[in-house]
């Protein structure tokens, strides 16, 4: 009891929880003799936070702690500690998953924010294709404020462990400025991690199908089917090459967001001296608030990608657009009505054949009307909606498929 008490008074201003609960009504497809669900994971519990932090009198160290579970199982433990000698310099050791020093704006989290969260509408997360996702790894985060206006940021994974020069090969680095009245630019550079698969390939898409090369053999053509695992790579290949990033994010319009990103990832080589080119990501970023009444949009393009073999045959990666539009009106103080819409259209061309075995266009979709209520937090505590999709792949018969979904989501947090 002393201690509890001793607790809550050092860490009062700084102990919190978050519970996110969410399900499917009910869901279901145009299949034929398809039947209509009811539930499916989470079915309930969706998420759970606990965390605690403080710092000393002076403002030199600190830390903070979160215990947060997805579901009724998987129990993750998240935190860091912090020293900061002079106003200058901040050293932090320990994990962010929700990551640091994200370049991003309204593109990926601050799109549909909590919503998101709680998985009522789909973040897919695209569009950390362009924008910088943040440093979430575990290890050392050093920042630099040299001059007003200016941050520096360098994030080395030593959790990773390994030879020095690898563990180092693995950082990430920033230059941020923040322009005054305009905006602010960032430049961010991710060493790769390092990952290694067993099966050759690209990216995996949302649908969990790809442009999948078994044998590495230009003679042989790609075959399309399920990714094993999302990201595939060659056989023991490292298929996590370093990345660049741009940003700007506009600020000087009154009532208008814009936020502009540019991601390149840097080509590599296979053991089989395959050259492999990822499409680089051109983002768009829009957000218009004009009181109750207010739109979000983001579009994003990949484009450009190859894989050249040493015999000098090429296959070209396909294009792939993404564009998601949110207008949003407020009724009342705590009643709000949304409306999510997307497209993602994927297009295979000579040289790049789709699903159908044969150079097509591959168009998926979403709409998703849905309501927000919301009490004193400042986030909404409710949410409920209609979701219509489809991924616009066709099956055997011919025909794509549309899926259908009632979810609803409760959040709670104090």
């Amino acid at each position: 009891m002393f201690f509890a008490l001793i607790a809550g008074v050092a860490f009062a201003a700084d102990v919190g929880a978050e519970i996110i609960g969410m399900t499917d009504i009910l869901s279901g497809d145009s299949t034929e003799n398809s039947k209509v669900q009811a539930g499916g994971w989470p079915g309930g519990l969706r998420r759970a936070r606990a965390y605690a932090g403080g710092q000393n009198d002076e403002g030199t160290f600190g830390g903070w702690f979160r215990f947060e579970t997805y579901g009724p199982g998987n129990p993750n433990f998240h935190g860091n500690a912090w020293w900061k000698p002079i106003d200058q310099f901040k050293l932090m050791l320990g994990v962010n998953p929700d990551g640091d020093y994200s370049r991003d704006g309204v593109a990926r989290w601050g799109f549909y924010q909590v919503g998101g969260d709680a998985d009522v509408v789909k973040e897919n997360w695209k569009f950390g294709a362009s924008f910088y996702e943040g440093w979430s790894q575990n290890g050392a985060l050093l920042t630099l404020t040299p001059v007003e206006n200016l941050l520096i940021f360098m994030g080395i994974p030593f959790s990773s462990g390994g030879e020095a020069a690898d563990v180092f090969a693995k950082l990430h680095a920033q230059v941020a400025y923040d322009i005054s009245g305009i905006g602010n630019f960032a430049l961010t550079y991710t060493g790769g991690l390092g990952h290694k698969d067993a099966v050759a390939g690209t990216p995996g898409s949302s649908s969990g199908y790809d442009w999948i090369d078994h044998d590495n053999n230009p003679a042989t053509p790609p075959q399309w089917g399920p990714v094993p695992g999302g990201i595939t790579g060659g056989s023991g290949e490292v298929n996590d090459p370093g990345k660049l990033f741009v940003y700007f994010g506009l600020s000087a319009i009154e009532n208008l967001g814009v936020d502009i990103g540019l991601g390149y990832t840097l080509p590599y080589t296979q053991e089989d001296k395959t050259t492999v080119n990822t499409p680089f990501a051109l983002g768009l970023g829009l957000k218009f608030d004009a009181g109750a009444f207010g739109v979000k949009a983001r579009l994003q393009g990949e484009l450009g990608g190859s894989k050249k073999y040493d015999s000098g045959a090429e296959w070209k990666d396909p294009t792939v657009i993404v564009f998601d539009i949110l207008p949003y009106y407020a009724i009342n103080d705590s009643l709000t009505a949304l409306l999510s819409a997307g497209l993602e259209i994927t297009s295979h061309g000579d040289n790049n054949y789709g699903p159908a075995g044969k150079p097509e266009t591959v168009t998926g979709w979403h709409v998703e009307p849905y309501v927000t209520v919301k009490s004193s937090w400042w986030a909404p505590n409710f949410y409920a909606g209609l979701r219509i999709e489809s991924d616009g792949i066709k099956g055997a018969d011919d025909k794509t498929v549309t899926k259908w979904s009632v979810p609803i989501g409760v959040v709670f947090a104090f």
